[in-house]
């Protein structure tokens, strides 16, 4: 593999994933917001939310999409 002048950045962090630890990007967004549940996930303008709060937030909204919305699966 390349070195990729970002890299320098990383520290211990690999520089290559595993594409397949993961059956679906929902696994890999569950996993890691129970991982980090209490920790900051975002902050803007001195507000911030948690992972826990993200993925609640994230469940509510596509609850909304799929049941108070028209749209159907492959929309755009």
């Amino acid at each position: 593999m390349a070195e990729h002048i970002w890299h320098q950045h990383y520290g211990d962090i690999p520089k290559e994933i595993d594409p397949d630890i993961y059956d679906n990007i929902v696994q890999a967004f569950d996993e890691s917001c129970d991982k980090y549940g209490d920790k900051v996930a975002f902050e803007n303008m001195g507000v911030a939310i948690t992972f826990k709060e993200f993925k609640a937030r994230s469940y509510n909204f596509a609850a909304w999409i799929q049941n108070s919305t028209d749209l159907k699966p492959g929309d755009k």
